[in-house]
């Protein structure tokens, strides 16, 4: 599902702005996303994700842990064991490749690999 879709079923505001510092926010109280005008299309993906996950696990503030969680549940929204293994079948070597392709930043495909049962899943994928 495309990310802005999901923001709007979950009645999240997303709106830009220039002078962010940060890629994107989750504001809690307002129940709305910021982003930072000027992101790519991958970047904008990636983050808009990322700050979904914030909101759909109920964080109310930032972290080592928050932002590993909703880098994580962003990663599962946006890939798939077969989505990424058919990226290592035709770029091996190219990781860089794979995020071009799957359009999400390096943050995201590192947090959707990290994840044991997410790796095992491609593998299996590669095998056949």
């Amino acid at each position: 599902m495309p990310v802005f879709t999901l923001a709007n079923l979950l009645g999240i505001n997303v709106f830009w702005r220039d002078d962010l510092r940060d890629a994107g926010n989750w504001h809690p109280k307002e129940n709305a996303i910021s982003l930072r005008t000027g992101l790519t299309e991958s970047e904008t993906r990636s983050v808009l994700a990322h700050e979904i996950g914030h909101a759909v696990l109920g964080h109310h503030c930032d972290g080592t842990r928050a932002e590993r969680e909703a880098d994580e549940w962003a990663a599962n929204m946006l890939l798939s064991a077969r989505m990424v293994a058919d990226c290592a079948k035709r770029w091996p070597e190219s990781p860089e490749k794979w995020c071009d392709e799957l359009q999400v930043t390096p943050d995201i495909l590192r947090a959707w690999m990290a994840q044991t049962e997410n790796y095992a899943r491609a593998s299996q994928h590669l095998q056949s």
